[in-house]
């Protein structure tokens, strides 16, 4: 079960007494050359996501558990690679880990590397359809597990006195179980990066597309 964090009217304490509550947080990426704009949207984002968190920590209770795709140990190297792969989102992270939430281990390091290497098999552009089909059913294999280690790692380790936070891509398949009450996290931002967002993509494939155009024109003036 899932609300939109903007949308619950100031939600009392005893609404959810008998359900276990998980913040689920969108995370963003944006290139980081030539896209100052995305970056700058962002920023804001995870600022307006930290200011509705503590809003409703302070009815709902204090995050305990912090889960986030990615993180198969949640040590600290995994700490410094969450800066890399999480930058904007970092120091909100940050903040919660000083008031005595802990990084949950979310992944299994072994299902999360074989969704990568599939993926990577999938992008080099293969010619023949029945390896292609192949490699395709792997990777969608390898999502399902992915997700539903996720899910068991959330389910095991969240508990029913104090919220948990996910934060994953948008695009996730992970399954609840029903004694969870999610709030996906939506602040206003969102709809404006992804117009950003989408305006970008057009921008770039109009640049290739020129690009590829001036070198095809540039070939067959050596001709």
């Amino acid at each position: 079960m899932s609300d939109p964090i903007t949308k619950i009217p100031k939600p009392r304490i005893d609404s959810y007494a008998d359900k276990r509550k998980l913040f689920l947080v969108p995370v963003y990426i944006a290139p980081k050359e030539n896209a100052e704009e995305g970056q700058k949207i962002l920023t804001e984002y995870w600022i307006e996501v930290s200011e509705q968190i503590t809003s409703f920590e302070q009815k709902l209770g204090k995050i305990k558990n912090i889960f986030h795709e990615g993180v198969s140990e949640g040590d600290q190297k995994e700490l410094e690679m969450l800066k890399q792969m999480n930058e904007k989102g970092s120091p909100f992270i940050q903040s919660l880990l000083k008031n005595d939430a802990k990084l949950i281990p979310t992944e299994k390091k072994e299902l999360l590397e074989e969704t990568i290497d599939w993926q990577r098999c999938l992008s080099v552009g293969l010619v023949n359809s029945k390896v292609y089909s192949e490699i395709m059913s792997k990777f969608q294999t390898s999502i399902t597990e992915r997700y539903t280690f996720i899910s068991k790692q959330i389910d095991q380790n969240l508990k029913i006195d104090n919220p948990g936070i996910l934060l994953i891509n948008e695009e996730h398949k992970v399954q609840f179980a029903d004694d969870i009450q999610v709030f996906y996290v939506s602040p206003p931002s969102v709809d404006k990066f992804k117009k950003w967002r989408e305006k970008y993509i057009v921008e770039m494939r109009e640049k290739f597309s020129a690009t590829n155009i001036n070198e095809e024109n540039v070939s067959d003036s050596k001709n």
